[in-house]
């Protein structure tokens, strides 16, 4: 599971969000409050429109209170 994570960081890193979109989808299928995939995820949905960003969100806020700031940030975009 780590080297998964590994992967999506680098990814998120190198390519951005979009590029990292289906590690992030497949952590998150593995390991549902994987708090920094849904925060991640809920960032990528945010740029593409998606309904779906303020659950992600939520999530990572609700699993990491490290995430709260950064994701309310995140919501006050949306």
């Amino acid at each position: 599971m780590d080297g998964l994570w590994d992967k999506a960081h680098v990814l998120l890193d190198l390519k951005g969000a979009a590029a990292a979109e289906p590690l992030l989808r497949q952590i998150l299928s593995l390991q549902p409050k994987h708090a920094a995939a849904h925060f991640h995820l809920g960032r990528r949905l945010l740029e593409a429109g998606d309904e779906a960003v303020e659950a992600h969100l939520e999530c990572a806020m609700a699993d990491a209170e490290e995430l709260v700031p950064q994701a309310c940030e995140q919501l006050g975009l949306y």
